[in-house]
């Protein structure tokens, strides 16, 4: 399983993302919007906006820190 969470570094949503992965033992890559612009492309590509943390789990997107919807995409 490929999880990868967009993040910059003041939100307190991406803090608490990283930390309930975490918690769940999922490892994850992180890749901070902040420093590469490809990375900005990437989400506003595939969300069609520029929010965080997005959360992508085997290619799947997932914009904002919903535990439902992150639970299912794990279970997949």
């Amino acid at each position: 399983m490929e999880v990868i969470i967009y993040t910059i570094p003041t939100c307190d949503f991406c803090r608490k993302v990283k930390k309930w992965m975490e918690e769940k033992k999922v490892s994850f890559q992180e890749r901070d919007l902040t420093e590469e612009d490809t990375f900005r492309e990437e989400v506003l590509k595939n969300t069609g906006q520029l929010s965080t943390p997005v959360i992508v789990i085997d290619g799947k997107f997932i914009v904002g820190f919903d535990k439902d919807k992150l639970e299912a995409a794990l279970k997949e």
